[in-house]
């Protein structure tokens, strides 16, 4: 990702915490942290006394808990991008994050009212050749039809994509310094590059053997669901011919990456050539030439080896130059595409968080296998899921102060919810004792308390501990000279008992007829 445009020490719009001060930037209202706060506790609440054998359908997946840590992400998204210059990229966030939450939904509960509705009334979709070919080109064109619109802007000697100063919100989209802008050839390579990893990966996405794990039908996808025939779905019926998604993916990524390799030596041998005067030389590469043969390149060595040493300085001043805008570029060609498929990861893993956590609940002893078992995936998927908000953030801005920013944040956070998770746990745990007063038979997910009260509450005393014993270490502070006070008095005598004053410092009247 692209440094940021900010200056140190200053802030960014998308800065949710103050480094310096140790302050949070973007305080939230009272009535969303009570909201969050008793609604997380409901849910855990439902899911532990709910999803039993017996009870309904409905509660058999934890869904309270994972659009809890739905509305969490939501809240996180609309934090980093509240600022009013970010309006266009934080509806188009919100509307693909809350599409990957009704996806979730989907895949994940057979007998769900949308995938009802889907079963009933677009019975097609799921099996039907043409979903799959659409959604596989579909991608394609969008990542070409972004990678067009930069090769037109890099030509007109604009930015390559236009960009928001975090610092005033201002958008950026003027022309740019020719030296600071790749060339077409390494452009073009780079663009390339990046079109044959995203081939690449699409081929390894469209074959039966991983579709089958993302989309359940009956009878399972084979190669004739992935592939491309005319008409669609032809290839059905027996003896018509047809070409996978594979086949046609894995093409167009080694022929993206051999034309592209080409350009890129291509571009490498006119900079060697040109560094001797034998071709013309981009402006950005003549002037690392220049800076590789002023450290002081060969001349009075035989001809053959200062032409081989200058050639090879001229590559190596092309490549060193453009390695990192060659990484920028191919971030850049895929990041549309990259920061989707991360709320997607985060989303799923918020589902297999929220069941992990069910599982811990409704285990019947809550021992160390248990916490094997259900607490460390859990633990992994919350992890994983954090990251993939935060990355695919800062990958819509393409800075990564947005990213640095937002993991410093939700370090805050998780240290709060560290020293405070074993109150509402105990919390919870009365409330289960409570009832068992009523009903001896009831289920008991919250008693005995779990280990992760106990390392909360252990945490809390450890940190605690800390800070009283750094606060009683501190110096006392010098005592400080009684001031003479009258009436009408300007002046305090601050100055320490017993010391002498210096050398042309004459003594100060404090009475009020000085």
């Amino acid at each position: 990702m692209g440094r940021s445009s900010v200056l140190e020490g200053s802030h960014a719009i998308t800065d949710l915490y103050d480094t310096q001060r140790g302050t949070i930037l973007a305080p939230f209202p009272l009535w969303l942290v009570l909201g969050l706060g008793i609604s997380g506790v409901i849910a855990f609440a439902m899911v532990g006394f709910l999803g039993y054998p017996g009870d309904p359908a409905i509660f058999k997946n934890p869904w309270e808990l994972y659009l809890w840590f739905c509305a969490l992400m939501i809240t996180l998204l609309v934090s980093i991008f509240r600022n009013r210059a970010l309006r266009g990229q934080l509806i188009a966030i919100l509307i693909i994050a809350l599409f990957w939450v009704i996806v979730v939904y989907v895949i994940r509960s057979p007998t769900g009212i949308i995938r009802q509705f889907l079963q009933r009334y677009l019975p097609l979709l799921a099996d039907e050749q043409l979903t799959y070919v659409v959604i596989n080109f579909a991608i394609i064109i969008i990542f070409w039809v972004d990678t067009i619109r930069r090769w037109i802007r890099r030509a007109n000697g604009l930015r390559l994509h236009p960009e928001v100063d975090l610092s005033t919100g201002e958008r950026i989209d003027d022309k740019v310094n020719p030296e600071d802008q790749p060339s077409m050839a390494e452009l073009i390579a780079g663009d390339l590059i990046a079109g044959s990893v995203l081939t690449g990966l699409l081929s390894l996405l469209f074959v039966p053997q991983v579709m089958n794990h993302i989309v359940i039908t009956h009878p399972p996808l084979g190669d004739c669901n992935l592939a491309v025939s005319f008409p669609p779905s032809a290839c059905l019926t027996q003896g018509v011919q047809y070409v996978t998604l594979n086949f046609l993916d894995q093409t167009q990524a080694l022929a993206y990456i051999a034309v592209g390799l080409l350009v890129l030596g291509l571009a490498a041998l006119l900079g060697g050539l040109g560094s001797i005067g034998g071709a013309p030389l981009p402006i950005g590469v003549a002037k690392a030439v220049s800076e590789v043969n002023a450290e002081g390149a060969p001349v009075a060595a035989p001809i053959t080896t200062g032409v081989a040493e200058t050639v090879l300085d001229a590559l190596r001043a092309a490549i060193n130059r453009r390695l990192r805008e060659l990484a920028m570029g191919l971030g850049r060609s895929l990041r549309n595409i990259v920061w989707p498929i991360l709320l997607f990861v985060a989303t799923y893993g918020i589902y297999y968080l929220s069941v992990g956590i069910q599982g811990y609940l409704h285990a019947p002893h809550k021992d160390l296998n248990a916490v094997l078992t259900f607490i460390i995936p859990a633990a992994i998927w919350g992890l994983v899921s954090a990251l993939s908000i935060v990355f695919s953030a800062a990958l819509v801005l393409f800075d990564w102060r947005v990213a640095d920013n937002s993991l410093r944040f939700l370090g805050l956070i998780g240290f709060i919810v560290l020293l405070t998770f074993w109150i509402f746990s105990l919390a919870l745990w009365g409330f289960n004792v409570l009832l068992e007063q009523f009903n001896e038979h009831v289920v008991r997910p919250f008693d005995p308390p779990s280990w992760a009260t106990a390392v909360s509450f252990v945490a809390l005393v450890i940190f605690g501990g800390y800070v009283l014993l750094r606060g009683g270490r501190r110096p006392a502070a010098p005592p400080r000279q009684p001031a003479t006070v009258g009436a009408g008095a300007r002046r305090v005598n601050t100055a320490p008992m017993n010391t002498p004053p210096t050398d042309g410092q004459a003594s100060q009247p404090t009475s009020p007829q000085e």
